[in-house]
This record gives structure tokens, C-alpha cells and sequence, in this order.
């Protein structure tokens, strides 16, 4: 059973706070919900998936797929509007905002070098590099996880998870995008482009689906990666 949130504490990206626990963030639950993959209106009875470690993560591929069921394209469309009411924007002072979860499915994957911007773009296709990509991918899953209690099993905030291992180890998830985000629009980061592309990969990665554990990330406070026994049906 998913915790209640304190909604006024907690904001629809929360890359530079942390100790909130993961909910609606838009009157939609988070007080005794799990909520069905594709509506988070729709509750359900079903109170057995607790599991602190078992977040889910999407890849660039995952969260551009087109709608089919109830893959990540599906559940994106249903949920962005509310998720990103004023869009979604990466960078810093170069930005990339996507409007709507179809420029998302247009835009993502994207491929070849990893560049920081040096113009604002709105709702482009392509050539904006992999880092882009891979930073609009792991702004939705920690977006997600903070506005939908039964994104993953875990009543923890992805965005609060910790890096193991690189150049970034021991900062938190939010703290990696943060650090994404200025490299990406053109402002001063103590990291490398190819340092924060490396943690964000591996962050899209991690918990693909919500079914695996690749243990490149700690739990919030510490607690491990611990790989889940059960990690349940994500999708039909």
C-alpha cells in the first residue's frame, strides 16, 4: 500500500528536493491507491506490491514508443498532460521544451554525439544528441514515479535512489538530472558531458519496466539494490 504524500511539499519535478514520498501530485490518489498502469484515476484492491528497492525506469526507446496496450507510449499519452501541465523542458539557459507526449514519441530515441544545446528548441524531431535524449527519458520516469503512487512497487522516489560507481557516485537521481540539465543549456557543472551521460544511461537502464534491477543504484537511505522476488505484471 502506497503511503499518503504530503501534496503542498512536493512538486511535479523535484529534481532538487528530496524526502518527499511519491504520489499524486494532482489530486489523482496517493492515500491508499495502487493505481492501474495507464489511468491513475482507476484504483485498485491490490496491496501486495511493496518492494523499497523495485523503482521502474523507461528507456529513450520505451518512452517513444507509439500507444499500443499498455506499453510505456500508452501509459505516456495517457498521463503527460497531467504530469507536464505547462510541458516538459530540459536544459538550462539553452532549453528543449516538448509540448505533448506526441513531440515526446517523435523525438525519442535520440541518437549520434552528445552536445550541450546552443539555441531553444520546441518540439523538434532529431539532432539534438543522445544526452538530450537520455536526459528527456529519465525526466519522465522520475516525473512519473513522483505523480503516479503505482508507478513501481517502491513507496520510495526513484528520484531519491543513489548512483553507484563513476564519477557521480553517491548523487542522488534528482541531483543527476540537475546536473544533466545544466550541462545540456550551456551553464557551469563540476561534471563532464560524458561523466553525466554515462549515470543517466545507466538510470534509464536500471529498472527497465519495473521488472529488472541491473544494481547500478542504491535505495533512499542506503538500503541497497536489492533484486525483487516478485516483481509483478507491469504490463498485459
Amino acid at each position: 500500500m502506497k503511503k499518503p504524500i504530503i501534496q503542498v511539499l512536493c512538486l511535479a519535478v523535484v529534481f532538487a528536493l528530496g524526502g518527499c514520498e511519491k504520489g499524486s501530485l494532482f489530486g489523482l490518489g496517493g492515500q491508499d491507491s495502487n493505481l492501474d498502469p495507464i489511468n491513475p484515476n482507476d484504483h485498485t484492491n491490490n496491496t501486495d506490491q511493496v518492494d523499497s528497492c523495485q523503482f521502474r525506469t523507461q528507456t529513450m526507446g520505451g518512452w517513444g514508443s507509439k500507444p499500443h496496450g499498455n506499453n510505456p507510449g500508452a501509459y505516456l499519452a495517457a498521463n503527460f498532460a497531467l504530469a507536464f501541465p505547462n510541458g516538459l523542458t530540459v536544459g538550462c539557459d539553452y532549453t528543449l521544451t516538448l509540448t505533448n507526449s506526441q513531440a515526446v514519441s517523435d523525438f525519442l530515441p535520440q541518437g549520434g554525439p552528445s552536445t550541450a544545446l546552443n539555441a531553444n528548441y520546441t518540439d523538434v524531431t532529431d539532432g539534438l544528441g543522445n544526452l538530450c535524449g537520455q536526459l528527456v527519458a529519465a525526466t519522465i520516469s522520475v516525473t512519473m514515479d513522483d505523480y503516479d503512487a503505482n508507478f513501481s512497487q517502491s513507496p520510495n522516489r526513484l528520484g531519491d535512489a543513489t548512483i553507484i560507481g563513476g564519477a557521480l557516485d553517491g548523487l542522488t537521481v534528482d541531483e543527476v538530472l540537475a546536473e544533466a540539465n545544466k550541462i545540456l543549456g550551456g551553464c557551469q557543472s563540476d561534471y563532464t558531458l560524458s561523466d553525466v551521460h554515462a549515470a543517466l544511461t545507466s538510470i534509464n537502464e536500471n529498472y527497465v519496466d519495473g521488472k529488472k534491477n541491473n544494481g547500478d543504484l542504491n535505495c533512499p537511505g542506503g538500503g541497497g539494490s536489492d533484486d525483487p522476488d516478485d516483481p509483478g505484471d507491469i504490463y498485459s
